[in-house]
């Protein structure tokens, strides 16, 4: 079942249930990995997941950072990637062990998370369809699907050493970054309402840190391997490692603070209901299921306005 509609408003709404404020919003928004693992929310917003990833990742480097900085301090000091661009990036923290061993195991959610935004904002596109353009909708959709691509090939990052491949290394992560932001790109221009001027603005930051900062650290890398091929050995980055670690966290700061800055849309309400007559009612033809494996069927609502879960 779908009810869907610029007018349609949640019972809570209808009661005059206030709308969360700043300090609520920041609230929830900052503790989105605590909410997307409760079993019983049944109102999910597709951006929770999206910044609950950012807050694994986030935690991924600091833990693969402290357990590299105590267990491998010798890589700190001299990496492939430090020799390139002149610092240590913080892929530098789980490159090595005991940390990428942590790492492997931290990036489960991180995919899982992944996978349950590009489903779950799928499902929405196709719920409030009638509000979209072709191109808002296909952008959506194509997006979607880029980033469980995305983050499938991110985790070449803990198979492919930057000994063995600095490039394989990191492209993988680099493929990462120009996509996440195409996510949210399109997930800003989905929305029902005006852009508000302050998404405009960070998306112009956002998109400027994802090419600026990926094109620099392939400068760097094509010159010093150039350099190396020649029998050369350089003394440095060929780009100032300031500015290459200037662009490089500007991305991280932007996509920490995404949860502010992007417009939140509909919600999507998932009913669990125990299954009576062994089928799963989906609007259409309904598959039927053996009397032994009783399923439950799942319905979703869109909901608009946005009432916090």
């Amino acid at each position: 079942q779908a009810s869907f509609g610029p007018g349609t408003a949640s019972s809570m709404e209808r009661q005059g249930t206030p709308q969360p404020g700043p300090f609520t919003d920041a609230t929830y928004m900052l503790t989105a990995v605590f909410r997307v693992f409760d079993p019983s929310i049944e109102k999910h917003l597709p951006e929770v997941y999206l910044i609950a990833t950012g807050q694994i990742l986030t935690f991924l480097f600091v833990i693969s950072w402290t357990l590299t900085w105590f267990y491998n301090p010798e890589i700190v000091r001299s990496n492939p990637l430090k020799d390139r661009i002149g610092y240590n990036n913080v892929c530098v923290g789980f490159d090595s062990p005991p940390a990428v061993y942590v790492a492997q195991v931290l990036f489960i959610p991180q995919a899982y998370l992944v996978f349950q935004f590009a489903l779950l904002d799928w499902k929405r596109s196709v719920l409030v369809r009638d509000r979209l353009s072709a191109f808002q909708f296909h952008l959506s959709r194509v997006t979607d699907i880029l980033f469980m691509i995305s983050i499938s090939l991110f985790s070449l990052v803990f198979v492919i050493p930057p000994e063995k491949s600095h490039w394989g290394h990191s492209l993988a992560f680099i493929q990462f970054i120009v996509v996440w932001f195409l996510v949210i790109a399109a997930n800003v221009y989905e929305q029902a309402e005006p852009i508000p001027l302050k998404s405009k603005i960070y998306l112009v930051v956002f998109g400027s840190s994802s090419f600026a900062f990926p094109i620099l650290l392939i400068v760097d890398f094509i010159l010093y391997d150039n350099a190396v091929a020649r029998g050369e050995v350089p003394s440095g980055p060929a780009i100032p490692w300031y500015i290459v670690e200037f662009w490089d966290l500007l991305w991280f700061a932007s996509l920490a603070l995404s949860w502010f800055f992007v417009p939140k849309g509909e919600t999507l309400e998932v009913v669990n209901e125990l299954g009576v007559d062994g089928s799963i009612s989906s609007g259409s033809e309904s598959p039927e299921w053996p009397s032994s494996c009783i399923p439950a069927s799942l319905s979703y609502r869109h909901r608009r306005p946005l009432p916090l879960p």
